[in-house]
């Protein structure tokens, strides 16, 4: 029983990993401040981590630091051999309001 686990967990990774992808620059160069998170989700892959940040008022305009209802949620695309550069890209009240992409090398 335990051999089919192992054999179970091998096979999923390559799918588990084919999700988790790098962010392309045809992908990054499409992003703008103010897009909404929806049509984010369409352009890009599922991120590699996503952390509900509601200290982070640093990133949202004037208007919003005052609204304690709209935290800010950090995505994160790690680099891979196809994309040297990290992207983190900052969501509040369903739009982005902050792209950050650094290389890794």
């Amino acid at each position: 029983m335990r051999s089919r686990c192992v054999w179970g967990v091998l096979l999923c990774a390559p799918l588990v990993s084919a999700l988790a992808a790098p962010m392309p620059f045809e992908v990054f160069s499409r992003l703008y401040v103010g897009m909404p998170e929806s049509e984010l989700h369409l352009l890009a892959n599922p991120p590699d981590y996503a952390v509900d940040d509601a200290a982070a008022t640093d990133l949202l305009p004037a208007r919003e630091i005052q609204d304690a209802r709209a935290p800010v949620r950090r995505m994160g695309w790690k680099s891979g051999s196809d994309s040297p550069y990290t992207t983190e890209v900052s969501v509040s009240g369903g739009r982005v309001v902050a792209i950050d992409r650094e290389p890794d090398f």
